[in-house]
């Protein structure tokens, strides 16, 4: 039987409500938190106590970093092709299903959701090992 992934139409924002992320004081795991609706930010470390407020501001998507104040990110690895990323577990969870999965369907038809946005060396199934490995490396930090 062929593992199956259905894309759900999540956007990359949809996962950005809490952002694991290297702390600059003390390079431990720290996390950002979304505030509100808005694109504020929270940066939080409970290894040094460090703590940010960022009232406001843009999404920005910069790779393997978070969107709110440019930390990088705590979940990431390298793999033969490029960086592997992903902004806490639920997208790492999702992203390693969509990865293994043999059929990858959409439940919603829009060409601009994250998983139909991920660079084509992650979706291409000669890369399908390499990925998988990669993410399973991250899991283990």
């Amino acid at each position: 039987m062929k593992n199956r992934f259905v894309d759900d139409g999540k956007h990359l924002l949809d996962y950005a409500g809490e952002v694991l992320v290297v702390c600059p004081r003390c390079s431990g795991q720290a996390t950002v938190f979304r505030v509100g609706k808005l694109l504020a930010g929270r940066f939080s470390c409970l290894n040094c106590g460090a703590t940010i407020e960022k009232s406001q501001g843009m999404f920005r998507v910069e790779g393997a970093k978070d969107p709110y104040f440019g930390f990088p990110l705590y979940l990431q690895v390298r793999c033969s092709s490029g960086t592997v990323w992903a902004y806490n577990w639920a997208h790492w969870t999702d992203l390693r299903a969509y990865v293994s999965a043999d059929l990858r369907t959409q439940s919603v038809v829009r060409n601009n959701t994250y998983m139909n946005r991920l660079p084509r060396w992650v979706k291409a199934a000669k890369n399908r090992k390499r990925v998988l490995v990669a993410l399973d490396r991250m899991a283990k930090r």
